[in-house]
């Protein structure tokens, strides 16, 4: 792999970069679909990313046997890309949950850690 490898990822490589980032948004409304009110956090956005990045690579690389370089380009490029937008994207969601009081943020929440604190302290 080498600096030369990535510039042939090009723009497919960032095409995939961002269908990447965009599965970080699908994983976090899925964790907020599955998980308990006050369970609920921005760490779906991150799984996300990761999740599509780590999924991708065998597959990509596997379908295009003779383009085995340019797809690991591909990939390598949108692990880069998504490297630097996942904690934006998590750090967004996150931020919504905290102004909306939402998930571990909710009062619900925060008075449940508060008891539970408070039992292992006794």
């Amino acid at each position: 792999m080498s600096l030369m490898s990535l510039v042939q990822g090009g723009m497919a490589g960032l095409i995939l970069a961002m269908i990447s980032a965009l599965t970080a948004f699908l994983f976090y409304f899925v964790y907020e679909l599955l998980l308990p009110k006050n369970k609920r956090n921005a760490m779906g956005a991150a799984i996300g990313t990761t999740a599509a990045n780590a999924t991708s690579v065998p597959a990509s690389v596997a379908e295009v046997e003779p383009y085995a370089g340019t797809a690991t380009a591909q990939v390598a490029v949108a692990a880069i890309v998504t490297a630097f937008t996942a904690p934006i994207i998590t750090s967004m969601c996150d931020k919504r949950m905290r102004k909306k009081k939402l998930g571990i943020y909710s009062e619900e929440a925060i008075a449940e850690r508060e008891t539970m604190a408070q039992t292992q302290a006794q």
